[in-house]
């Protein structure tokens, strides 16, 4: 999240709340509109519209993924929020937050925690991506299924866990 990710995370979160709930559409318009800008460039009047949209809600279930690309300043202050919403409510409220532990904010160490390896789940995914487009690859180019084999391993190998950079090695 690039620029002031608590903006950026509140109007995808704001966007897919509408979808959910519609009739709040035309609130957050008129408050939009009394601010007098096209786009959200207020955290101030962000946390009030995200406020209101999830009160009204029955019951939201938030996931928080990529905090670990904020500044230590942005995940406390994206954390505190949501631990104030979920516990200020009487609705149920529930956030998971999927970040990567880079020690950048403390506030993450009070939660509960799961910790999961890439190798264990992200990494045979890979495997078999990379795979399967090995033996196209090998179609293609008239390779051996040693040759096909390899490639799939070393490119899922040196993915690193990231099944985009896997991809893009392929094209």
């Amino acid at each position: 999240m690039a620029g002031n990710s608590f903006l950026a995370m509140s109007s995808c979160l704001l966007e897919q709340l509408i979808i959910r709930n519609p009739d709040i559409a035309a609130f957050l318009y008129e408050n939009a509109m009394a601010s007098a800008s096209r786009f959200l460039s207020s955290t101030l009047l962000s946390k009030d519209l995200l406020s209101t949209a999830l009160g009204v809600e029955e019951h939201a279930y938030i996931v928080l993924d990529g905090l670990h690309h904020c500044s230590k300043q942005e995940v406390t202050s994206i954390i505190s929020f949501f631990v104030e919403k979920a516990s200020s409510y009487s609705k149920k409220i529930y956030c998971l937050i999927a970040s990567r532990d880079d020690g950048k904010s403390p506030s993450l160490r009070s939660f509960p925690t799961l910790d999961l390896s890439m190798d264990d789940l992200v990494q045979p995914g890979i495997l078999m991506f990379c795979q399967h487009r090995a033996k196209i690859l090998r179609d293609m180019f008239d390779l051996s299924v040693s040759e096909s084999e390899f490639i799939g391993t070393e490119i899922a190998s040196n993915s690193q866990g990231r099944l985009n950079q896997a991809c893009h090695r392929y094209q």
